[in-house]
């Protein structure tokens, strides 16, 4: 092995450490589309004491809280399902991805968290969790092992086949790889992967409809931001926490929310990226991508990009939409897709670590 493919092998070790939330830059932040929002008090569920943090903390895929605990019964909500069978059906459709290099062990895991949208096992997660799936053969073959974890604590379930990862999210942030503090706006952060399976998973129905300030939702994710990577390997526990809209943004039309904060919670830690914003009628509102990270957990803003920014970024590049890209043989368009774009994208990637 040359003295370069290690050294970046060792870069890949320390990134699996550290990859999380990306932090929002302030400089390209998207713009507000509204100009007074109230901010709403929030719950956690669970509860969790918040800890301190560091002001800057990476592209985000784990989560804290190593144990369930017990709420209390919840009333039944006027405007949706009851929470406890919201939680219930957020957390069946949640999933871990647990990623290893073979110098790094299991105990030095990169972990992220994605939700399943189809029943197929098509899961949504983000780029910058997916790209690292997409460098599986570098700098040799097989250097980087990916699988698809579930259940609580987190076990290993099913392979994983690249269905498509954002070719623009690629381009414009393949040089952050090998970044200590990567930063970003979400845009086009997101990609969809297969859970290698027979079966047929629990999934939630994803909805382009506009949030509302003020509306409620139910945040879940896997979050390891305080865990060292032998807890994230053995006793990895999902989390999920009520959360409110605070703030909309576009990226470049004010007709449009592209992203939406919730303010902070358990769930603002590393870990969270790839988690799922879910409205209170189990439709899946968002995907957590970015944060502004500062002092504890309750102090933050985590902020999710709305599914109408993935549609809106599909029909962009050709796709049409997300029901056109999931119609019909998956698997096939899979194949195309690791045969025709992936190396392209993966190229980009190791000419950034190679820069």
């Amino acid at each position: 092995m040359s003295l370069l493919h290690a050294l970046v092998l060792m870069v890949l070790t320390a990134a699996a450490l550290s990859v999380g939330l990306l932090t929002t830059l302030p400089a390209t932040a998207p713009t507000h589309t509204e100009t007074s929002v109230t901010p709403v008090a929030t719950e956690q569920f669970p509860t969790a004491a918040p800890e301190e943090q560091e002001t800057v903390v990476e592209a985000d895929v784990s989560l804290s809280t190593p144990t369930d605990t017990t709420e209390e019964e919840p009333e039944p909500q006027t405007d949706g399902l009851i929470d406890t069978e919201l939680n219930t059906r957020a957390r069946a459709a949640l999933v871990n991805i647990f990623c290893t290099t073979k110098a790094g062990g299991e105990f030095k895991p990169l972990s992220g968290s994605g939700v399943v949208i189809d029943p197929r096992g098509v899961v949504l997660t983000n780029a910058h969790i997916a790209q690292y799936i997409l460098l599986r053969d570098y700098p040799r073959k097989g250097n980087i092992s990916c699988t698809i974890r579930g259940g609580s604590p987190a076990v290993p379930l099913y392979d994983i086949q690249v269905l498509y990862v954002s070719p623009e999210w690629v381009e414009k942030n393949a040089n952050q790889i090998d970044a200590d503090n990567a930063k970003g706006t979400g845009e086009n952060d997101f990609a969809l992967l297969i859970a290698k399976t027979n079966n047929t998973l629990p999934y939630l129905p994803y909805s382009a409809a506009t949030p509302k300030s003020g509306e409620r939702m139910l945040l879940a994710a896997y979050p390891a931001g305080f865990l060292s990577g032998e807890v994230i390997a053995e006793n990895l526990y999902p989390t999920s926490a009520f959360v409110s809209v605070l703030q909309k943004y576009t990226y470049d039309d004010t007709s449009h929310t592209d992203l939406f904060s919730v303010g902070g919670s358990i769930i603002s830690q590393s870990g969270s990226s790839g988690g799922a914003a879910v409205r209170m009628d189990g439709t899946l509102a968002g995907l957590i991508s970015t944060a502004v990270l500062k002092g504890t957990t309750g102090e933050r803003d985590l902020r999710a990009i709305s599914i109408a920014h993935i549609e809106r970024s599909l029909a962009a590049a050709g796709l049409g939409s997300l029901a056109d890209l999931l119609t019909g043989n998956i698997q096939s368009k899979a194949i195309t897709f690791e045969e025709d774009v992936a190396p392209a994208l993966t190229q980009k990637l190791v000419d950034a670590l190679q820069d």
